[in-house]
């Protein structure tokens, strides 16, 4: 998962992303909540979700 996550994450800085891409991101973000063992698992991700939830139009107009 972290892997594709990053190549994701990347991508989307590079602005070389599409919607379903978005929803992987999300998507991949609500796992990494659910099966993080420790504290700092759970809580990486919840910055990104929030952005997503509060800023979605911005993120779409960097998709392709």
């Amino acid at each position: 998962i972290s892997i594709s996550f990053c190549h994701k994450l990347q991508n989307l800085c590079l602005e070389e992303i599409d919607k379903e891409d978005l929803e992987t991101i999300k998507e991949l973000a609500e796992v990494m909540i659910d099966t993080a063992f420790c504290g700092l698992g759970k809580r990486a991700s919840l910055h990104l979700l929030t952005e997503l939830k509060y800023f979605k139009e911005e993120f779409e107009s960097k998709c392709k």
